[in-house]
């Protein structure tokens, strides 16, 4: 969507770039059913190569977005866009791959600098 991912990610890869690349991971994990899954990766990677799209189906979207709380409907505007919450969720990987949300940021534009500070400060944490 143009109106929430692709000023997010710009955004992120700016954090990222300030952040030990080793140590921190970025998920751009796409919710809509209709794009090609190979667009997805292509899509984070076009930001930064280091970047992850995942690609999910509907059931799996509807998993991640009611533990993660996005919500999400067509839009009104475009019937092959949807609309959404755009919160970035910062989880730290934990034992056995289980994964722990550790921040969520929901105004936007991001404070890169607070989001750069509590990410150096939560080593080993993984995007979404």
């Amino acid at each position: 969507c143009t109106t929430i991912c692709s000023p997010a990610v710009t955004q992120i890869n700016q954090i990222y770039k300030e952040l030990d690349s080793d140590r921190f991971s970025f998920y751009f994990i796409n919710l809509q059913v209709n794009t090609p899954e190979e667009i997805v990766d292509q899509f984070a990677k076009h930001f930064n190569k280091n970047f992850n799209g995942i690609y999910l189906n509907n059931d799996k979207i509807k998993k991640i977005t009611n533990r993660l709380n996005v919500k999400y409907v067509p839009s009104m505007l475009d019937k092959n866009e949807i609309d959404h919450t755009g919160f970035l969720h910062v989880l730290k990987k934990e034992k056995d791959n289980i994964y722990q949300q550790k921040f969520l940021y929901t105004t936007k534009p991001f404070e890169i600098q607070e989001i750069i500070k509590d990410l150096n400060n939560t080593l080993g944490a993984s995007l979404w």
